[in-house]
């Protein structure tokens, strides 16, 4: 054992500059490794969301099959339901699953919106529309009138361009900026309080899209425009404004 006191065997420690360069190299790793880690986690939100969209599109199309071919969208007030998910529970949607109605991008409950076809969409092609007017105390001794929206499916001659369901959000009167929203219009509001759009949280500034023929996949600002979710007659309207990740107004 007196080998391991020969010079050639004299133990030392790493010098500063060694220490720096080992820090730097890791520092670098890490920096290369982040963006990957960070958008595999994205694109796993981004499955998750649209494996979410076609079991509420599932629960759509199964409430159509036993109604006439008619799935409600919004706003509603009928019987005491006043939303479309309310509609599919229990019977068509899992109570007990509340996260398929919600965006996984969003840190809060945020409810997807259903595409709810009025002023300037498609309404009296391959949209229902109605009001039930109720007799009931508002203050003022007036009657209260109820919209109810809702998609004649068969009805639809672009089921694959008119989406259906979407990730949602809306700026309160109150400047507060809330992921979902139930519904979503094509209307061209600006982006003042209350307003409710589409949301694109996903990779690539995108929302994850149910569509009227079963499909879901991610829709950026050229999908968005060419939807015809605003389809009146010759006319495609698209879907022009929405909100991005951040809630910025698009397009700006």
């Amino acid at each position: 054992m007196h080998h391991l006191n020969h010079p050639c065997f004299t133990r030392r420690g790493f010098t500063l500059i060694e220490l720096l360069v080992a820090i730097s190299i890791i520092a670098l790793l890490i920096a290369l490794l982040l963006p990957a880690l960070q958008n595999a986690r994205e694109a796993a939100k981004t499955t998750l969301c649209l494996s979410n969209k076609r079991q509420a599109g599932i629960a759509m199309f199964s409430y159509a099959a036993d109604h006439d071919s008619i799935s409600p969208t919004g706003p509603l007030k009928d019987g005491g339901k006043q939303w479309w998910h309310d509609y599919f529970v229990p019977d068509y949607l899992d109570a007990k699953k509340p996260a398929i109605a919600h965006c996984p991008a969003s840190e809060d409950t945020a409810v997807y919106g259903s595409y709810e076809p009025r002023d300037n969409s498609a309404d009296g092609q391959f949209s229902f529309f109605r009001q039930l007017r109720e007799d009931r105390p508002n203050g003022n001794g007036k009657v209260t009138v109820w919209a109810f929206y809702g998609i004649i499916h068969e009805a639809n001659p672009y089921p694959s361009s008119v989406m259906g369901f979407a990730c949602t959000a809306v700026w309160t009167n109150s400047g507060k900026f809330n992921h979902g929203y139930h519904t979503f219009t094509t209307n061209i509001k600006g982006p003042g309080g209350g307003h409710k759009a589409v949301w694109t949280p996903h990779l690539n500034e995108t929302t994850a899209g149910l569509f009227y023929d079963g499909h879901a996949t991610t829709v950026g600002e050229d999908g968005l425009i060419n939807l015809k979710n605003g389809y009146v007659g010759p006319l495609n309207t698209g879907i022009r404004e929405w909100f991005s990740r951040d809630g910025t107004w698009m397009p700006e």
